[in-house]
């Protein structure tokens, strides 16, 4: 157990001594936003539109970190509103050029009206100027709860929770900015 979290505090350092090193004449850490929309499959109910932005920092222009929070709507079932909220780690592999690729992840948790779960996304994309866009695939688990009453004789006899479990995977596709 020693030698695994020594294995992993070595590892940590190393990685942020070398990303600190990387790009030493850019200012290091620097406010970084994206705000995106598009369309995910992966929603508790199908096809939703979802609204998502992160705020955070830069490390080197190369490296963003943040934490998100968002919204998504089922298009067909309006009171169907899920609320991801989450972590988000983005690569721009040519920081100081205009046009600039990357790749995009999230993990975090997401809140629907009658339950909770976890959501996770990899995708990739580009940024042009302030524009972006990115696609790529993404999971939720979502917990459901529900009551089920049993009336007789005009009385509730019986209330019963049950919870099930779904498991929506599918592709996102986002267009946004980001400054």
């Amino acid at each position: 157990m020693k030698k695994t979290t020594l294995f992993l505090v070595l590892l940590f350092v190393t990685v942020f001594s070398a990303l600190a090193q990387e790009e030493a004449d850019v200012e290091k850490f620097n406010y970084s936003n994206i705000t995106e929309f598009g369309f995910n499959t992966t929603s508790p109910e199908g096809i939703a539109f979802e609204a998502t932005t992160v705020h955070g920092f830069s490390i080197n222009k190369k490296h963003c970190i943040g934490f998100g929070v968002g919204i998504g709507l089922h298009s067909q079932i309006p009171s169907t509103i899920y609320t991801p909220i989450f972590f988000n780690y983005r690569i721009y592999f040519k920081p100081t050029k205009t046009f600039s690729p990357h790749v995009n992840v999230i993990a975090g948790g997401v809140l629907v009206d009658d339950g909770k779960g976890i959501i996770a996304s990899f995708s990739s994309g580009f940024r042009a100027g302030k524009f972006s866009l990115s696609s790529g695939l993404s999971f939720m688990a979502i917990c459901r709860t529900y009551t089920q009453e049993f009336i007789s004789g005009g009385y509730i006899t019986e209330i019963k929770t049950d919870k099930e479990w779904i498991y929506p995977f599918g592709v996102t596709i986002k267009v946004g900015f980001s400054f």
